[in-house]
């Protein structure tokens, strides 16, 4: 007995023992084993802490996981022997459970592990018999802002069947309820969603944690919203959905958002059967004032009833800009786009209209344009779409058509301060149509498309351009404009107006009269931004005045194409009638021309004199910088002269006679702003005379390069070879200039060298010419001349002789004046000749020596012999020296030798001769003088002296 009570004790101790083990190490187990399992489920760092454990239940707290991110102060379970049999516990509740979800770029991040889901087809078993959870909120993550939805849950499961359920929460801080219960064996389910937003409710709970945001809310909104669904144990059902929302001064703000409503109101009735069909269908939905940051909308209207099929739509914008918009017509009902086979069609007529301010900021900033009135437009039409898919059928097909019966913007004009631009008198008139279907996109302009302008200025005062009566419209009866988005991507857009009447451009210098013109292009931009296409302009302008250059064109037709990518356009035809420059009138200019890629290619003729063609060739491209380079030519073979012509375009050539042949090149290289010109004149055997100042010139051979327009000048060493010059009484023959042009006002003579009749040659060299100021400073080298026997033909043999001289004269020339400068002449070795023939001149000079004689009878003697042999004298010295004076140049002439007869005959030691005023002389000599009708004779008897 002692033994068995012993034994007793000992397993009662054991057995307590066992029971304060069993207290102290549970929780520690557990913990390990429903971490283990957290994992096995796809949980990252699961943490978790059991606070106790006993027969009838156990309590957790600080359950957490990484992924996905969720948290849980506290949990408590109970259960009995019966529960625990059945698979289940009796009671759960949760409270502080968090879990977070985040919005990003790639959807929705809810961190849950993937579903293994269910495949045995078991009913569904629930864990416990009642549960509560209480002070939880869902935590959203979007755009690194924490937004809570706060909730609770209550669910019950009655008589180990059905499930009742009870959920609570606040979105956008009002309230939303669901209830509902389930048949776990049938699933047969009736659940009812109401949701009630009113302003005197306030912003809502939410989780109160310093650290996130909640949600705010809105303010003067109730709503309500019923939802009503049954399902029975076949799964079969339907639903009921009531919905209405009214709101008035409801104002929500955010980062960056502010909407403001002044008054609105939703509604929709709906009843869908078993097959998710509507019965019944209709939506309302009315706004008043709504704000959108600075956008204004004015009211808003729709309207959806039998089941969809009815639309009515209508909107007003009152900010930026006035719109108004209405649609009204039938479509296809909702349960059309419900069915395995989906067809849907629409046909709406809509109205639209439009009103701009004439005082809003439009298009603000570099381009700011400015309207004498509102500006209003208004438009209506009709749409058309369908939609449809077979059920098996994985391509859909569908169209949108959009055609407008009118749309026109009424009278306006504008000013663009930017371009000094103005367009006054603005009309358009813009029809247009949309069609659309898979993998195409067809719009445009209809062929009643119109825009026309009384006058468009561009410019200020005296540098304005004016465009008057702009029409233009279609032709053949084609759509003014068309775009394309074909299937793979790539745009097409296509065009073709005509003007309709004359079209004026107009400036101070310019003037243009376009009796028509055509304008049409095709343009095709693929999916990377590449275009390719082609443009043509073909206007015909019948007068084209340039009045500053005295320039005239008439009858001008000109069809230009353009070609963009790899588009290769044909060169189109250009002619001209008249040209008339300055009162002359040319043959017109035909050519051809195209443009291709920004680059510009001309080719053609002008037979500007009769008898010949200058050709022409243009070949210029623009870059990215807008620069222009390229090269442009032009030659014209050998061609009279043409007098006329000549004479007319430069005045200074006005009362010559000119003659002779000549042939034209010109050569240019742009490259930006820099032009390399290389232009090249050959003239051959011509002549020119101006009998004003009896000057002659013939025989003139030779080219004349320009290399540089800015300023004009050429290469030096350009030479012009002349046969004959004749300038008054002074003939020169087989001379040439060697010569470069500095400027326009300057010509630098570089050698000259000139024959005489009599023989020797006179040359000059390293002069410069100012053609502005008509003034040039020479030196002038005498060779071998035999300046007695020039002087005898310009006296017209009333002085004879003959001997050669050498020697320089410096000569200024000025305003058609010569001034000789100090200078001389000697005679080369050996003697000459001299006579003076005239009995006047003679009897001149000997009575200043008769006088110098009066007081000696003996040497009368010498006068006569000295008279003798002055009529024939033979010189072996001759030397004449120019002198400079304030007035003009004086001339010392001095001779040494002996007459030629008389016994003995008479020996002349030194005879000088003073001649006075030689510019004057020589100025009429050369015809400088418009006293030229003057005799010389009379000149050399005021002019001689002792």
């Amino acid at each position: 007995m002692n033994v068995l009570k012993k034994i007793l004790i000992l397993l009662i101790f054991i057995v307590l023992a066992g029971v304060v083990l069993f207290y102290a190490a549970a929780p520690r187990v557990l913990e390990a084993l429903m971490i283990s399992q957290m994992r096995q489920a796809g949980l990252e760092k699961p943490e978790l802490r059991v606070e106790s454990v006993s027969f009838k239940g156990i309590s957790l707290s600080r359950i957490s996981s990484k992924q996905p991110r969720m948290g849980i102060e506290f949990a408590a379970a109970d259960f009995s022997l019966r529960g625990l049999i059945q698979g289940r516990v009796d009671h759960v509740q949760i409270s502080g459970l968090s879990y977070f979800i985040e919005v990003t770029e790639h959807g929705l991040d809810t961190g849950l592990p993937a579903s293994q889901g269910r495949g045995d087809g078991l009913p569904l078993v629930v864990p416990f018999k009642d549960m509560k959870i209480s002070s939880s909120a869902l935590v959203v993550k979007f755009r690194d802002r924490d937004y809570l939805i706060p909730f609770s849950v209550q669910a019950e499961l009655r008589d180990d069947q059905v499930l009742s359920y009870d959920l609570w929460t606040h979105f956008l801080g009002q309230p939303v309820s669901l209830q509902g219960q389930s048949d776990m064996a049938t699933m047969e389910t009736r659940a009812h969603v109401r949701a009630l937003w009113s302003d005197f409710m306030g912003p809502g709970g939410w989780h109160e944690s310093s650290e996130l945001m909640p949600l705010p809310g809105p303010g003067g909104l109730e709503a309500v919203f019923n939802l009503e669904l049954t399902m029975d144990a076949a799964g079969k059902g339907g639903a009921k959905i009531n919905a209405r929302a009214d709101a008035h001064d409801f104002h929500l703000q955010g980062p960056g958002l502010k909407i403001d409503l002044e008054k609105g109101s939703f509604a929709v009735r709906a009843e869908l059967d078993d097959e998710l069909f509507f019965d019944e269908f209709d939506l309302d939905l009315n706004l008043a004032g709504l704000g959108f940051n600075d956008n204004l909308l004015e009211s808003l209207s729709l309207s959806l009833g039998q089941a969809g099929a009815r639309v009515d739509f209508s909107a007003a914008v009152a900010r930026p800009l006035r719109l108004s918009f209405e649609a009204r017509g039938e479509q296809s009902s909702i349960n059309d786009l419900l069915k395995p086979e989906v067809k849907y069609l629409s046909e709406i007529k809509w109205r639209s209209g439009f009103e701009l301010p004439a005082d809003a900021d439009w298009l603000p900033g570099p381009l700011w344009m400015e309207f004498d009135r509102d500006l209003r437009a208004g438009a209506h039409g009709r749409l058309r779409a369908g939609f449809s898919r077979h059920e098996n059928q994985m391509e859909k097909s569908w169209f949108v058509q959009v055609e407008s019966g009118h749309a026109r913007v009424e009278p306006f004009s504008l000013f663009i301060p930017e371009y000094d631009l103005e367009a006054a008198g603005l009309k358009v008139e813009a029809p247009f149509f949309i069609q659309a279907q898979p993998g195409r996109t067809y719009a445009g302009l209809t062929s009643k498309a119109r825009i026309s302008l009384e006058r468009l200025l561009m410019g200020q005062e005296e540098q304005a351009y004016s465009l008057s009566a702009v029409n233009l419209g279609s032709y053949l009866n084609s759509p003014l404009a068309t775009l394309q988005r074909l299937r793979d991507g790539s745009l097409a857009l296509s065009w073709q107006a005509v003007q309709d009447g004359e079209l004026s451009l107009a400036s101070a210098d310019v003037l243009t009269r376009i009796q028509e013109l055509k304008m049409s292009g095709d343009l095709e931009i693929n999916a990377q931004g590449e275009y390719r296409g082609n443009m043509r302009f073909t206007p015909q302008m019948s007068l084209v005045s340039l009045k500053n250059l005295g320039l005239e064109i008439e009858d001008v037709h000109v069809d230009l194409p353009v070609g963009f990518g790899d588009k290769g356009v044909e060169p189109g035809a250009i002619s001209t009638g008249a040209v008339k420059y300055l009162g002359l009138v040319f043959p017109g200019i035909k050519g051809r021309m195209a443009v291709s890629d920004y680059r510009l290619q001309s080719r053609g003729q002008w037979p500007f004199v009769p008898g010949t063609e200058l050709d022409f060739d243009l070949d210029l491209m623009l870059d990215a910088q807008n620069k222009i380079s390229g090269r442009v030519s032009a030659h014209a073979d050998w061609f009279d002269l043409p007098e006329h012509e000549i004479t007319t375009l430069v005045p200074a050539f006005k009362e010559m006679s000119i003659d002779g042949r000549a042939r034209f090149s010109l050569a240019l290289e742009v490259h930006g702003p820099l032009i390399s010109p290389l232009v090249q004149l050959e003239i051959e055997d011509a002549s020119v005379a101006y009998p004003v100042q009896e000057i002659k010139v013939s025989g003139i051979t030779g080219t004349v390069t320009v290399d540089d327009f800015f300023p004009l000048t050429t290469p030096g060493n350009q030479r012009i070879d002349i046969k004959r010059l004749s300038l008054g009484l002074v003939e020169l023959e087989d001379g040439f200039l060697s010569f470069r042009v500095e400027s326009p006002e300057s010509f630098f003579l570089e050698k000259t060298r000139w024959y005489l009749p009599e023989g020797g040659f006179i040359a000059a060299h390293s002069s410069r010419f100012d053609l502005g100021e008509r003034g040039a400073d020479l030196e002038i080298f005498f060779e071998d001349i035999d300046l007695l026997s020039l002087v005898a033909r310009i006296s017209q043999e009333k002085i004879v002789g003959s001997g050669l001289v050498y020697g320089r004269v410096p000569l200024l020339y000025r305003q058609n004046r010569v001034t000789l400068g100090d200078g001389f002449l000697h005679s080369v070795p050996g003697t000459g000749r001299l006579g003076i023939r005239d009995e006047d001149w003679l009897e001149t000079l000997l009575g200043y020596v008769r006088d110098a004689m009066r007081d000696h009878p003996y040497l009368s003697v010498v006068s006569e012999r000295l008279e003798q042999a002055l009529r024939d004298f033979e010189y072996n010295f001759l030397s004449v020296r120019l002198k400079p004076g304030l007035l003009d140049t004086a001339a010392r002439i001095e001779l040494r030798g002996r007459g030629v007869e008389g016994d003995p005959p008479q020996e002349v030691g030194s005879l000088v001769i003073n001649i006075n005023d030689l510019g004057e002389i020589v100025n009429r000599v050369l015809r400088f003088q418009l006293t030229r009708d003057e005799s010389i004779e009379r000149a050399l008897e005021d002019f001689f002296s002792f």
